[in-house]
């Protein structure tokens, strides 16, 4: 006689997880209390350690017999100034580092429990390899919202969103963000929709898209297709702040097609933990373009979100704009 067993996952403060993931990684303990007064404690030893490269960077060089050589008189020197480069190089790697974690610190501190469940050994490596050289401040956020997330919930980026992080330059980061603009969500999907006229209008062009492409963020051009438009059984698109409502009044059943870039597994991933931006004109426009090419037999509302929750959109009342048949209120 078999009997179920219940498994329950023990829960843990997300900093307390935190700490503990970070020094396993790691090697050492890692102190938040501490970390900043120990910031700049590097700093100043990384900036003498810098001043002295630069006095001393002159190496004394020969030519002879049709060959470049070093002079070894200053051989001893030679070795205090590789010391000191090689221990430049690892002290920034080393701020670099603690000061990803003290963001992911300070994003996580308050949050409410999580699950205790260890986050990958492999996906640390990647993931300290790739932020020891990350400097820029931007950046180091977006590492620490990784990191923050993965804390509280292992396996939610996958190794390809690292990799692929590591080779966006902050431009390009700036400009993903400038994007999620104009991405919208269909069931797990996250789009923008491909019309170029509406995308220049709202200051976007083609070699953006293409750029984001090239970075693995977005797909090639692909149709997309909202299936069985019902008056009964209303279909949408939504973004974080408003949603588009089709009602199929004058047609029993009827799909509506849009050429659409898709975001990616990893621009899906990044997109959730880049600081949003939004444009209201986009939404209007798109939804007014989807009208003139099916009506009269749709009708759109675009209502403003109050919240999402999971799968449940609420949305105000009242329509900030409809359009229907030849009127467009």
């Amino acid at each position: 006689m078999s009997k179920a067993v219940e498994v329950i996952n023990a829960v843990v403060s997300p900093v307390t997880k935190l700490i503990k993931t970070v020094s396993s990684a790691i090697g050492k303990a890692y102190e938040p209390t501490h970390i900043k007064r120990m910031a700049k404690a590097r700093a100043r030893e990384i900036e003498e350690i810098g001043r002295a490269l630069r006095e001393n960077a002159d190496i004394p060089i020969t030519y002879s017999n049709g060959e470049i050589v070093a002079d070894t008189k200053d051989f001893d020197q030679l070795v205090k100034r590789t010391q000191s480069r090689m221990a430049f190089q690892e002290l920034q790697k080393q701020q670099n580092i603690e000061s990803v974690v003290d963001k992911a610190y300070g994003l996580l501190d308050g949050e409410p429990d999580c699950t205790d469940v260890p986050v990958d050994n492999d996906w640390l490596s990647r993931f300290f390899n790739s932020v020891e050289n990350i400097s820029d401040n931007d950046m180091q956020l977006l590492w620490a919202r990784i990191l923050a997330g993965e804390v509280k919930q292992p396996k939610t980026y996958s190794l390809r969103t690292l990799e692929t992080l590591k080779n966006i330059s902050k431009d390009e980061a700036l400009l993903f963000q400038k994007m999620t603009a104009y991405v919208f969500t269909i069931g797990l999907g996250k789009y923008i929709f491909s019309n170029d006229a509406i995308l220049e209008k709202n200051g976007t062009q083609y070699r953006d898209i293409v750029l984001l492409r090239e970075c693995g963020l977005l797909t090639d051009l692909a149709n997309l297709t909202i299936n069985n438009v019902k008056d009964k059984d209303l279909s949408a698109i939504y973004t974080e702040k408003r949603i588009v409502i089709f009602d199929c009044a004058r047609k029993k059943d009827m799909d509506v097609d849009m050429s659409v870039y898709m975001l990616t597994t990893v621009g899906r991933e990044l997109f959730d933990i880049v600081q949003k931006e939004f444009n209201n004109e986009y939404i209007l426009d798109l939804a007014e373009k989807l009208y003139n090419v099916y009506r009269p037999n749709v009708k759109i509302k675009v209502f403003r979100v109050t919240s999402i929750q999971d799968d449940t959109i609420n949305y105000e009342d009242n329509p900030i704009k409809v359009f229907d048949n030849e009127i467009v209120s």
